[in-house]
């Protein structure tokens, strides 16, 4: 389980700094999640794999029919449908999406009002959202605290 929190924290970084998720580290995130099911014995139900799947492309495919989302971005909802079951996933994309938002809307505020003092975190306070949301990011976060959050209630 660490290889996959570490390759999905890669993920996540990289698609911050760049805006592009690897092919490469998907397929090893999907490798990761394999061994994990094989070797640990945790898998989710073939019907609840197929619900995440049906949740990853109604949350993407309007985005990137429109442009906003990109194909990266798809492909990684579809690489964590065997991952997790419907309802954390629902709350990983929820928890991620909201709390980048708010994270990259102070931000560009802050980087207004300070604009030499404020540090950047790759995103540009006169552009602000122009380069879009990153969904890898957005996902490893809410993954991330999402499981903090789980942990926290046990």
């Amino acid at each position: 389980m660490l290889a996959f929190w570490a390759l999905l924290l890669a993920i996540g970084y990289y698609d911050w700094q760049h805006r592009r998720i690897s092919n490469h580290l998907c397929a090893l995130l999907l490798l990761s999640i394999a061994c994990n099911s094989l070797i640990v014995g945790q898998s989710i139900p073939i019907s609840a794999v197929l619900v995440n799947l049906a949740i990853a492309l109604l949350l993407t495919l309007p985005g990137y029919c429109k442009g906003v989302l990109g194909g990266g971005d798809v492909k990684l909802m579809i690489v964590l449908a065997p991952a997790w079951q419907p309802l954390f996933l629902l709350q990983a994309f929820t928890i991620g999406v909201l709390g980048l938002a708010l994270f990259m809307t102070v931000k560009t505020y802050l980087g207004k009002a300070y604009v030499r003092t404020a540090p950047t975190f790759g995103v540009d306070s006169e552009r602000g959202y122009s380069r879009g949301l990153p969904l890898g990011t957005a996902m490893a976060m809410g993954g991330l605290l999402g499981s903090a959050l789980s942990l926290l209630q046990h």
